[in-house]
């Protein structure tokens, strides 16, 4: 159980190193989607680990962490997705859009939760176990939030045998 705790907070460690700088480390990025496909973490500890760090008050932390959520989401499994279309995860994104006053997010951040819950929406359609995706985005719509224009992808881009 000890070595559990250590490597949670080993990637807590590497996720705040990542997210630290407004400038991407793709490296990092693609180290600690890697340690999340290996499943040396439990994949909800590291969408719990992502998401508290999504909720810190600096703008460029969450920015960063949005980003390197998105890697984690296109190269760190299944097992890691379905994590990421929780109700816990998707609902938090949800609360981060509609808050307010001093808690609310920068536009920027806005913006980039609203690119990303598309883009997931989008290339998991058609997965049910990933359904809650799909349902958070026409919630939004249905809401009035503005999205980004549409890119076209495909659900390959989530494809994995992890």
């Amino acid at each position: 159980m000890a070595s559990w705790f250590a490597s949670n907070s080993a990637l807590d460690e590497q996720i705040e190193r990542a997210t630290s700088s407004s400038l991407e480390d793709i490296a990092l990025n693609l180290e600690i989607s890697d340690v999340i496909r290996s499943k040396s973490v439990q994949p909800k500890e590291a969408m719990r680990s992502l998401k508290r760090r999504i909720g810190h008050k600096n703008p460029n932390i969450q920015l960063a962490t949005l980003m390197l959520t998105d890697t984690c989401v296109k190269n760190g499994g299944s097992h890691f997705l379905a994590e990421i279309a929780s109700r816990e995860f998707m609902d938090n994104l949800m609360s981060l859009l509609k808050a307010y006053g001093g808690a609310a997010a920068n536009n920027d951040v806005k913006s980039k939760i609203l690119e990303l819950v598309q883009t997931w929406a989008t290339a998991t359609q058609g997965r049910p176990e990933m359904s809650y995706v799909g349902e958070t985005y026409r919630t939004l719509q249905r809401e009035g939030f503005s999205f980004p224009p549409k890119v076209e992808i495909t659900s390959s881009m989530l494809d994995s045998s992890a």
